[in-house]
Parts: C-alpha cells; sequence; structure tokens
C-alpha cells in the first residue's frame, strides 16, 4: 500500500499546487483582467467538474481500470505541459511585461489556461475516482489483509488530500513569490514547474 500512498501523495500535491499556482499566474501575467483571468480560470474547471465529473465516474466505472487511469493520468499530463507550454511562450512574448493594459495581450493565454484546466481537472476526477473507489478495497482484498486495514488505509488516503491542500499550495506560494514579480515572471514560474 506504501507505493499506492506515495503515487496519490505526488498526483494530489501536483493537483493542488496546479490548483494554487495557475490562477495567481494568471492574476500576475493579466494584469488588465483584474480577478477576471483567474474568476475565468476557476469558473472553467468547477463548473466542468459539476457538469462532467458524474459522466467521467461513471466512464471510469465502466472502462478497463488500467486504461481509465492511464486516460485521466495522460489528460493531467497533457493539460499540465500545454499550459506550461502557452506560459513560456506567454512569457517569451513579453505581452505581460510590455506595458499595455494586458488585456489582449494575455487574452490568448486566459482561453488555453481555461482549457486546459477543465482537462486537468477531468483528469484528476478520474484518477481519484479509481483510487478511492477501487485500488484501496482490491489491493486489501489481494492481499487478504484485515478489514481494519481497508479502513486505516482509506484514513491514509484522507491525511494525504489533507496533507496535499495544506503544503502544496505553501510550497507553490514559496517558489511564486521567489520568482521575478512581473507577468512574464509569474508565466515562467508556470512554465518551469510543468516542464
Amino acid at each position: 500500500l506504501w507505493r499506492l500512498w506515495l503515487a496519490h501523495a505526488l498526483s494530489r500535491c501536483g493537483t493542488k499546487a496546479w490548483d494554487f499556482a495557475v490562477p495567481l499566474a494568471l492574476l500576475a501575467a493579466a494584469p488588465g483582467w483584474g480577478l477576471r483571468a483567474p474568476a475565468c480560470y476557476l469558473l472553467a474547471r468547477y463548473s466542468a467538474q459539476s457538469a462532467l465529473g458524474p459522466s467521467v465516474g461513471t466512464a471510469c466505472d465502466r472502462a478497463p481500470r488500467l486504461r481509465a487511469a492511464a486516460w485521466g493520468a495522460g489528460a493531467q499530463g497533457f493539460a499540465v505541459a500545454g499550459t506550461a507550454l502557452a506560459a513560456a511562450a506567454f512569457a517569451l512574448s513579453g505581452a505581460g511585461s510590455s506595458g499595455d493594459d494586458g488585456v489582449s495581450g494575455a487574452g490568448w493565454f486566459v482561453a488555453l489556461a481555461c482549457a486546459f484546466g477543465v482537462a486537468e481537472v477531468l483528469g484528476a476526477t478520474a484518477v481519484g475516482v479509481l483510487v478511492s473507489k477501487d485500488w484501496v478495497p482490491t489491493l486489501c482484498e489481494r492481499t487478504r489483509a484485515p478489514p481494519e486495514l481497508l479502513a486505516r488505509a482509506n484514513g491514509w488516503m484522507s491525511r494525504i488530500d489533507l496533507g496535499a491542500e495544506t503544503f502544496a499550495p505553501l510550497v507553490t506560494g514559496a517558489a511564486l513569490a521567489a520568482a521575478p514579480q512581473t507577468g512574464g515572471g509569474a508565466a515562467a514560474v508556470v512554465a518551469a514547474a510543468g516542464a
């Protein structure tokens, strides 16, 4: 079980760090948008999760487990890489530090971040459903573990989730604070984190 816990911890920390970093990078990269850029990103993510999350869960239930897990992890990786590439292109273009209001120059970056954010949250939903619903009970059953081990294993999964929600944003915030405080600097941190 320790390998599953480690993989879950790394996955959840990555997701929570990304959830924290991208809205802040959008805020810094698109100063003319004000709070609209991170608000658009979070609205796209949470709307997709609410509207499509149940369908993703149903698809995971019907699909072969490893294929569904590969799809979910692949969607997350695609989204992170896509956002990182968009952030790198934005940083290299100098649009966030060109002195304009940032509205027109950053619009494509905000739109891409929203689209990739949707892909990431749906992939994370798929992986989360599979890990919590299938893998812990299956591992406990296959190892003929006592029933109390299942409760303990699920308890550890919950602790990992809470720890990731607490510590991943702290570490990400420290990394963003160390970056240059320009639009391009924030986008460069997001690009570096995704690489």
